[in-house]
């Protein structure tokens, strides 16, 4: 009898979250009129905020999602310890702004929460962690899967919630609306 065993599968959660995406917007928007400036970490343009301070700020929401990365980490993961986010940032990219390949070193989680994604303003998209030998060996395949697959996007999606393993490579894609892409993305350590 053949089997086939899927020896390093990489998890990612995916949720929607049924939360007042039009306050935590004006939120978001309120935090960037403090510091117009921001940071650059994996933006290619557009904004993103510093820290914010959790538990002590109005993004009631990071509460939940903490609790919902425990449950990651203990029914899926199977890791027994107590977890909390790390940190917590803002991204508000316009158009033409994406965020280039990236990790969160020193996580156990990282994940992203998108508060408003207008038609094509660009998914999120994971790599394989073997896509340069794959890429070698392996680009003649015809039709891809997960198993074959370097790149594996999944859609940016207004109260859709991502969390996955900190160590897997990410991107997103450039945004292509006149509108401005809002996600709050987070780690968990």
């Amino acid at each position: 009898m053949k089997e086939v065993q899927n020896l390093f599968p990489v998890p990612i959660l995916k949720t929607k979250l049924d939360y007042p995406l039009d306050e935590i917007e004006a939120l978001c928007q309120i935090e960037r009129s403090k510091d117009s400036t921001g940071i650059i970490k994996s933006n290619l343009g557009g904004w993103q905020s510093g820290n914010i301070i959790y538990p002590d700020s109005p993004f009631f929401f990071l509460l939940d999602i903490q609790k919902i990365c425990q449950e990651f980490c203990n029914d899926i993961l199977e890791i027994d310890k107590s977890i909390i986010l790390s940190s917590a940032w803002i991204n508000i990219n316009q158009k033409f702004n994406s965020n280039q390949s990236h990790t969160h070193p020193g996580c156990i989680l990282s994940g992203v929460y998108y508060i408003k994604t207008p038609k094509e303003c660009g998914n999120i998209k994971f790599i394989h962690p073997a896509q340069d030998m794959m890429t070698r060996d392996w680009s003649n395949s015809i039709s891809f899967n997960s198993y074959n697959s370097e790149l594996w996007w999944l859609p940016s999606e207004e109260g859709r919630l991502y969390v996955f393993p900190s160590w897997i490579k990410h991107l997103v894609e450039p945004n292509m609306s006149d509108e401005e892409r809002i996600s709050i993305s987070f780690n968990v350590g």
